[in-house]
């Protein structure tokens, strides 16, 4: 006991006294004090082993404690993990459930709406601008199926259907062919199709129609180096001097003539006559009209609007993307002689009252 390494500086200073009492000559009092000594020095090198050894033993424990703890929150945490791990593949589960169940209901559709024309009044923008809403999904590009020019009819209503954009169940399907207006094969097809369906016509000044047609025309023509056009006036008038009503850049601004066969299939409400001017210049107004005719819950307001100076035009914008009329579109019209526009707007005059007449509207488009 007195050699271990326990003791320290007991265990020293027990040894020097016994050697004391071993070799130094003494009375037997003597003795017995430094056997009382001993005894003492003994029992104190005991009480401090003992000591020692406790202390070692409540280290040990102690650091049992900590490892014990140590595996409990490591356990903890692995625990905690897989439960988010859980919740990931559960959230992650419901949402391919979800979209499994979004692609069974995306499907393509029948048109509900046509925009019909005019040509060169804005149909177009007009779509692009729907198509903003997010209840409305137009189909890219004119389909050309209920005329006659196209041949595409004879195709069946399943390939027509089959040329539309996929939507879900309470989304509107728009298509858009400006020629649908001036041919007289198509409205009793469109009501054979959907004798509900709902029609959007947007409108302009017939003469500023004319002129925009024939800047399209020319800039097309120069383009894929097609024949070319003759001068503005040769174009439209004949040679003595009346307005040619069979050239295919005029016959479109005869909108009373046209309309004639729509107002014969169907009914006045399910067709919507927008203003081309006021579309140009205040846009919203005429997207609002398109809002409350097809039912459908406000979803544009002037933040998404902006005038772009480059274009001439308003450009729109939401939290998905930017949206402004690509570079065939508002482009510079020819300049044509102030007294041939005169000569077309009187002529157009009657024609354009009678249109008022027909629809109920009037559009004030000048008459000289």
């Amino acid at each position: 006991v007195l050699t271990s390494p326990h003791c320290g500086l007991v265990s020293e200073y027990a040894r020097r006294s016994i050697n004391a009492i071993m070799y130094q000559q003494t009375t037997w009092k003597s003795w017995l004090l430094r056997l009382g000594t001993l005894m003492t020095l003994l029992f104190t090198t005991l009480s401090v082993f003992l000591l020692s050894g406790m202390l070692s033993s409540s280290k040990k424990y102690i650091q049992e404690e900590i490892a014990i703890d140590s595996i409990s929150n490591s356990a903890l945490s692995s625990n905690n993990a897989l439960s988010n791990s859980v919740l990931r593949i559960n959230s992650a589960l419901k949402s391919n459930s979800a979209l499994k169940e979004l692609n069974q209901t995306l499907q393509s559709r029948l048109p509900q709406v046509l925009i019909i024309g005019a040509k060169k009044c804005g149909t177009q923008a007009l779509g692009d601008m729907l198509s903003m809403h997010p209840r409305i999904v137009r189909a890219k590009a004119e389909k050309h199926f209920f005329e006659d020019e196209f041949n595409n009819y004879e195709r069946g209503i399943d390939w027509y259907q089959a040329q539309m954009p996929p939507t879900a169940e309470g989304q509107i399907t728009i298509e858009i062919t400006p020629r649908y207006f001036i041919s007289p094969e198509v409205p009793s097809r469109v009501h054979d199709m959907n004798s509900s369906i709902k029609l959007l016509l947007i409108v302009r000044d017939p003469v500023t129609r004319i002129i925009s047609d024939y800047a399209h025309v020319l800039h097309r023509n120069r383009m894929w180096e097609w024949k070319p056009l003759q001068p503005f006036s040769h174009e439209i008038f004949t040679p003595d001097g009346k307005v040619d009503k069979g050239n295919f850049i005029v016959r479109p601004s005869f909108y009373g003539l046209h309309m004639i066969n729509w107002l014969k299939v169907f009914k006045q409400e399910q067709i919507l006559i927008l203003d081309g001017e006021r579309f140009l210049l205040d846009p919203l107004t005429e997207v609002i009209k398109v809002e409350k005719f097809l039912n459908l819950p406000s979803a544009l307001n002037s933040s998404n609007f902006y005038y772009s100076a480059k274009k001439g035009f308003y450009c729109m914008k939401n939290s998905e993307k930017d949206w402004c009329m690509d570079e065939n579109k508002g482009r510079e019209h020819p300049r044509v002689d102030p007294k041939v526009i005169s000569k077309l707007r009187q002529y157009f005059a009657p024609f354009n009252k009678r249109f008022y007449k027909m629809i109920g509207q009037e559009f004030n488009w000048p008459i000289i």
